[in-house]
């Protein structure tokens, strides 16, 4: 859903608006789950000594994917334009 919302250009604006609403509402009805869901994984696969271990990971996996990937975004915008 994120990646259609690079195709809302090819729209007219009102059609363009009303997309992005869509788009991103999506994007939240489709992550919605995975908190939950690693709840649930981390109770059922991990022994209870191992449980703050394993969402900790999770948890802080996010944090860690922008650290990884901010400097590449900003040298991709600097390099090519915000456009791509």
């Amino acid at each position: 859903f994120t990646f259609l919302q690079g195709m809302l250009g090819f729209f007219a604006a009102g059609t363009a608006v009303i997309l992005l609403f869509a788009l991103r509402f999506l994007v939240g009805l489709s992550e919605a789950p995975s908190f939950p869901g690693n709840g649930r994984v981390v109770a059922s696969w991990f022994p209870s000594s191992e449980r703050g271990t394993a969402s900790a990971i999770f948890n802080s996996a996010q944090y860690f994917a922008l650290v990884i990937f901010s400097p590449l975004m900003g040298w991709i915008v600097h390099s090519f334009s915000w456009h791509t």
